[in-house]
């Protein structure tokens, strides 16, 4: 870096002192900036670091700053990473990086970190590499036709549910500018475009129970079915959501009394739910055949990209079975498998708010009072509440349902399946 960039990165952050030291900018703070100090530098694919320098810990590991673009926005992203605030005058013009970054980080304050994981960031990366290539850097660079024009890219290729789920960031983005940068923001409109599933009703398939039991069947018999075995259980059994299943660890099933704890749910609350006994037995068998720590993961496949690779292969080998046997293939999505539950509810006469609380819904219908109540039993009770709401009115209809097309549990012995007799 040559000293006539040290010259404009200093007339941009009057409160550091810049230096260049053995190919890195040191950056010390003076004024309010008093204590600050750390450095930034590339690596060898021309990726910012950043390194906290003077921080009486030993080794603080380096940070990526994987949405810089220049020195300018690696100080303003190390900035808000070391300390959570800048030190930019806020009449400065943010860059759509510096935008993005902080939007994130005021996101963390209320939405589970995994969302923002799996959900926003790969969202975000995906428009700051297309503004990149656009040339598309301060945040007034980008009009309405930009805006378009990114839309435009699914139109006909993506399912309209992608399309929106990737506009959703820029629309939280240009509503962060509004409150925190008023004087750069400008309305940023946008028509959704049609999607490739535009007109088509949207896809509510699921298994039915016997179905479901097949298919966990199939999948027990497979090398490495087992990993994700007790998250297809899970989703098509109690209904779990996707992402519910892949934060369970083995500290949240009990096993001894049959019952699941939910810790962090969609609407942030959490349930304790007793196990309808196939669901019950599938888990014991796993733990059975790893024996767990407490800390590990329910599901060892649950991350989203492994998860679906593998319930589709299983899905596809488990069709060609089906074909085999003169019966129809099936298919699926992974989020299906937990209508499973709901729709036999409805089919043989049990459904009902037991049933929504069960799956983890405040139904609509129930009045505030009775809520408030179930929230303070569940928090002083969440046992009792689980017997006494789910027991008689989900899990032993349930029960009798899944009855007949359960299996006489194996037991793990010397590392041999054995049946009882």
């Amino acid at each position: 870096m040559s000293s006539l960039t040290i010259e404009k990165l200093q007339k941009k952050f009057p409160v550091y002192q810049l230096d260049i030291h053995r190919g890195q900018v040191r950056v010390r703070g003076r004024g309010p900036a008093t204590g600050r100090t750390f450095s930034i530098r590339t690596d060898r694919d021309g990726k910012w670091l950043t390194s906290l320098l003077n921080s009486g810990e030993s080794k603080v590991p380096r940070h990526r700053l994987g949405n810089a673009e220049s020195p300018e926005e690696a100080i303003q992203l190390a900035e808000l990473h070391w300390f959570g605030s800048s030190t930019v005058d806020p009449d400065q013009e943010p860059t759509i990086a510096h935008v993005f970054h902080e939007m994130i980080e005021e996101r963390k304050q209320r939405v589970a970190e995994i969302t923002i994981e799996v959900d926003d960031r790969p969202r975000v990366e995906y428009f700051l590499k297309w503004c990149t290539q656009n040339g598309l850097s301060n945040w007034t660079d980008l009009h309405p036709r930009d805006i378009q024009r990114y839309a435009n890219l699914g139109k006909g290729k993506w399912k309209e549910s992608y399309i929106r789920s990737r506009m959703r960031v820029v629309r939280w983005a240009n509503e962060f500018v509004e409150r925190n940068y008023p004087d750069f923001h400008r309305s940023l409109p946008y028509q959704l475009p049609r999607g490739i599933d535009y007109g088509q009703m949207p896809d509510r398939r699921t298994l039915l129970p016997a179905e479901v039991v097949d298919f966990l069947s199939h999948i027990a018999k497979k090398p490495h079915g087992w990993e994700v075995l007790p998250g297809i259980a899970l989703c098509g059994l109690v209904g779990c959501r996707l992402q519910e299943m892949r934060r369970l660890t083995w500290r949240d099933v009990d096993l001894d009394g049959g019952t699941l704890t939910i810790q962090r749910s969609k609407k942030g609350l959490y349930r304790v739910i007793p196990l309808p006994d196939l669901a019950w037995n599938l888990l014991s068998e796993a733990w059975e055949r790893s024996s767990p720590g407490s800390e590990e993961p329910v599901v060892p496949a649950a991350e989203p990209g492994r998860f679906r690779q593998r319930f589709n292969r299983y899905l596809a080998t488990w069709n060609k079975a089906r074909v085999k046997r003169d019966l129809k293939s099936i298919k699926i999505e992974p989020n299906g498998l937990r209508r499973t539950l709901f729709q036999a509810a409805l089919i043989h006469g049990f459904y009902g708010i037991s049933l929504e609380l069960y799956i983890g819904h405040k139904p609509p219908q129930i009045p505030a009072v009775t809520w408030k109540h179930y929230l303070d039993r569940l928090e002083f009770d969440p046992g009792g509440v689980g017997r006494e709401m789910f027991g008689p009115g989900v899990v032993e209809p349930w029960n009798r349902q899944l009855g007949p097309l359960m299996k006489p549990r194996p037991i793990l012995v010397d590392n041999v399946v054995k049946f009882p007799a």
